[in-house]
């Protein structure tokens, strides 16, 4: 596992597979099941591998649940959601790991700390799955600026998992799900 320097603020665990901004870079990414599979197994491997070895597991709405679920079983470790973070049972607990897909604009992820800090909780790790390459242009404050985050690849573009099927509505392309 590729590991940064202790002041860097985030830290890629597979440098060498990531996409890139490159001209042949795919217009988009789709994430199948067995894909999906491998992906949890990775992330379950990166957990395990922390400096610092968490004691629950707390899921982003949505995309990081499945995550959360998945490394709470593997790691015999209690679950929750980030809207469970604001009464997260601190002292008691006290070395959270927050799980999600995606990166993209890092607002859920700083959301969670946010509300974990104002518990008590003196800090916590990231591990998510993709982040974004770079920030697009003219978006460069949306880039994800999360202090010390963990990846597993970064993308270009967001992916698309096997369960975010599309769908018509109205003459509009949708994603299911969604209002």
């Amino acid at each position: 596992m590729h590991r940064a320097e202790p002041e860097s603020p985030a830290q890629q665990l597979h440098p060498e597979q990531s996409q890139s901004n490159a001209p042949n870079a795919p217009l988009e990414i789709h994430i199948s099941g067995p894909r999906y599979l491998e992906l949890l197994d990775e992330l379950a491997r990166a957990a395990a591998d922390l400096p610092l070895k968490p004691d629950a597991v707390i899921g982003i709405k949505r995309s990081g649940l499945f995550p959360a679920v998945y490394l709470s079983q593997v790691m015999h470790l209690p679950m929750f959601s980030d809207y469970e973070a604001q009464r997260f049972p601190w002292p008691r607990l006290s070395r959270p790991l927050i799980v999600d897909t995606v990166a993209w604009s890092g607002a859920s992820i700083r959301r969670a700390l946010r509300q974990l800090s104002a518990a008590g909780v003196p800090q916590a790790q990231v591990l998510v799955m993709y982040t974004r390459c770079e920030p697009a242009p003219g978006l460069e404050e949306c880039a994800p600026m999360v202090d010390r985050i963990r990846y597993l690849y970064q993308a270009h573009c967001i992916p698309h998992f096997w369960y975010m099927r599309k769908r018509r509505r109205h003459g509009q392309e949708k994603q299911e799900g969604t209002p």
